[in-house]
């Protein structure tokens, strides 16, 4: 009988090896690392090879999943698996990443995006309902709302118990939306986000306007949320990617370096570039941009 969820699974992690940087793609080797550490996308991946027959990137990095758990997986491995990833960039998008270095967060997006899978999607998608008030006439507006792989925290929620529920509730940031009441764009609207469904694996983002040189990201080793028909959902930390410099959340660029901790054979370790991995706490730091949680 198929499980209803995708549990992580250790047998679908890697041992833990470096990636060299050729230059401007450490938001590459970050986010590679901890990607595969999320063993329910490994698991996808293999399950359903036959869905991806088309995509040569999914190919791709199906074999360097292949040589990454049989421990034969270099650093010519992943520039080949970006050269894949980034003719398959110039087929369905508009975006190029011959020069400059990316957002990673933009960078996870756009590799599920490539994937072009639905089963992917769904093991990242979070979804909310979203309660809008008009600020013009007063109306409330109910409608779903389905994250972009992400959860982008606004605030530094200090211990686990906030962090925990501000995914559940929080306030949503104000967009101009015309209001389908009295036709007037309702900037400044108040709206409340309520968590409807969770995806197995939970990314979230620190906005970075909370990024300052005396500020310490929190965030929990695990979190827990009530199923829906009862029973509870439990996560644990599996990786998070970490970055020194300058990001830009609306032109998508940044500065400065990226690099990675990820669960590995029960470790922590540590990923930078082609630096040998060394073994590392999984507790918060300053420098914190992502953080990942795999359903248990």
């Amino acid at each position: 009988m198929q499980k209803k969820y995708i549990e992580y699974n250790p047998d679908y992690v890697p041992e833990g090896f470096g990636m060299s940087n050729t230059g401007a793609i450490c938001w590459w080797n970050a986010l590679l690392q901890t990607l595969l550490g999320a063993s329910g996308l490994t698991d996808i991946m293999f399950a359903y090879e036959t869905e991806f027959a088309n995509n040569n990137f999914a190919l791709a990095y199906i074999k360097f999943l292949e040589l990454a758990l049989s421990n034969k997986a270099t650093s010519s491995s992943s520039i080949t698996l970006f050269n894949a990833f980034k003719e398959r960039l110039a087929l369905k998008s508009k975006v190029r990443l011959d020069q400059g270095q990316q957002c990673a967060h933009e960078g996870f997006t756009l590799f599920i995006e490539m994937l072009d899978n639905r089963r992917v999607d769904k093991l990242f998608t979070t979804s909310y309902e979203v309660t809008s008030t008009c600020s013009q006439c007063k109306y409330v507006e109910i409608y779903q709302r389905d994250t972009s792989f992400y959860i982008t925290m606004g605030m530094n929620t200090r211990n686990d118990t906030l962090f925990t529920n501000w995914l559940r509730v929080h306030e949503g940031e104000s967009t101009p939306r015309e209001c389908p009441n009295c036709s007037k764009c309702t900037i400044g609207q108040k709206r409340v986000e309520k968590l409807k469904q969770l995806g197995e694996i939970v990314c979230v983002l620190f906005s970075s306007k909370l990024h300052t040189p005396t500020m310490q990201m929190h965030y929990p080793q695990s979190l827990s949320f009530s199923a829906k028909g009862g029973g509870v959902l439990k996560y644990k930390l599996i990786g998070s990617i970490e970055h020194a410099g300058v990001s830009n959340m609306t032109t998508f660029s940044s500065s400065g370096h990226y690099w990675a901790r990820s669960v590995r054979c029960d470790s922590w370790l540590k990923f930078n570039d082609s630096l040998t991995p060394t073994v590392c706490s999984s507790t918060s730091a300053e420098s914190t941009f992502m953080v990942f949680y795999h359903m248990e």
